[in-house]
């Protein structure tokens, strides 16, 4: 048991260019152990300034994915969220989300 309870990692997602929040529609994918596909948790951002929390109280090694229609998918391997006194100690990212050309300008 890790206490109180927090969450293994929150992620702010922004635009790689603009660098203005982006989370809108982006979806956060936890997976444990690094690297399987075990998928342990995923959130789905409604508004853009929301920061995507996953892995309630589950200290852990994770991939953290986030995807997002019209961006690049953009991954965290070896994410370490430790147990810590009195709850577990959550790790803070930042996705920078990098647009995908429209199929007409590739």
């Amino acid at each position: 048991m890790t206490g109180v309870g927090a969450y293994a990692v929150e992620v702010a997602v922004l635009d790689a260019r603009s660098g203005l929040p982006a989370a809108a529609g982006a979806v956060l994918l936890l997976y444990s152990p690094s690297g399987s596909t075990t998928r342990v948790d995923s959130v789905v951002g409604t508004r853009d300034a929301d920061v995507l929390r996953g892995g309630w109280d589950r200290p852990g090694r994770y991939t953290v994915v986030v995807r997002k229609a019209d961006s690049r998918p953009w991954t965290r391997s070896d994410v370490i969220a430790e147990a810590g006194c009195p709850s577990l100690r959550t790790v803070s990212l930042t996705a920078r989300l990098e647009a995908v050309p429209p199929a007409s300008d590739r």
